[in-house]
């Protein structure tokens, strides 16, 4: 069972406080400076951190994992790192939540993997676009059978996109997309995969009928 989940400024809590200061000024610290210091003083800062998206919907995935409890959760983090260096960057949120998330699940429970948009816009679709084409495509071919969970709750608007268009497309009937509400303990899981499917059938339809070719 494979967990792709899009790493924002709202995946980690310090002592049930959100790190992102959305009016950031001055000298206080950035997103990306506070979880690279959290980082460095792991050991210290563990037990006062949580991730409150990313923990429902793996208690949620480990219930449906009965009849294969033995096989781990791969979960794959995708973090940004911009070039110049972006205050909201999630690339070191990642690496805590990579060392923080199998902590707290039983051994043997998650593997975590971080996949880094290294010198890209996240906020730039056409840059997204590309990246998760690739991205998606490789994962596929390394996670080739079961289920693929998409989380689009974190990440900015082109990440989702990109995120959906090509998980769709790499993973096709395996993909399943979840999205946890504000304040929810419990993901939604969404109807987007089959209204593609269906969109994408009726665009070929209509492609074959522009053309004349109703052979099978």
């Amino acid at each position: 069972m494979l967990l792709v989940a899009l790493v924002g400024n709202s995946d980690l809590t310090l002592d049930g406080a959100y790190l992102f200061q959305r009016n950031h000024a001055g000298d206080a610290p950035s997103f990306r400076d506070r979880t690279a210091a959290l980082l460095a003083e792991y050991p210290a800062a563990r037990d006062r951190l949580d991730a409150p998206l990313l923990v429902p919907q793996l208690r949620w995935l480990l219930e449906r994992q009965a009849e294969d409890a033995t096989a781990p959760i791969d979960l794959v983090l995708i973090a940004t790192d911009q070039r110049p260096p972006h205050p909201q960057d999630t690339v070191y949120a990642a690496e805590l939540l990579a060392r923080w998330l199998p902590e707290r699940f039983p051994p043997g429970t998650l593997a975590v993997r971080v996949e880094t948009i290294a010198g890209e816009n996240p906020a730039d679709y056409d840059a997204m676009y590309r990246w998760f084409r690739a991205a998606m495509r490789r994962l596929a071919s390394l996670f080739p059978a079961g289920p693929a969970y998409l989380s689009v709750t974190g990440g900015t608007p082109a990440m989702t996109f990109g995120l959906t268009l090509h998980g769709v497309e790499a993973f096709g009937n395996r993909s399943a997309f979840l999205y946890l509400p504000r304040g929810a303990d419990r993901p939604a899981r969404l109807g987007v995969r089959r209204e593609l499917q269906r969109a994408q059938l009726l665009a070929d339809a209509r492609l074959l009928l522009e053309r004349g070719r109703f052979d099978p």
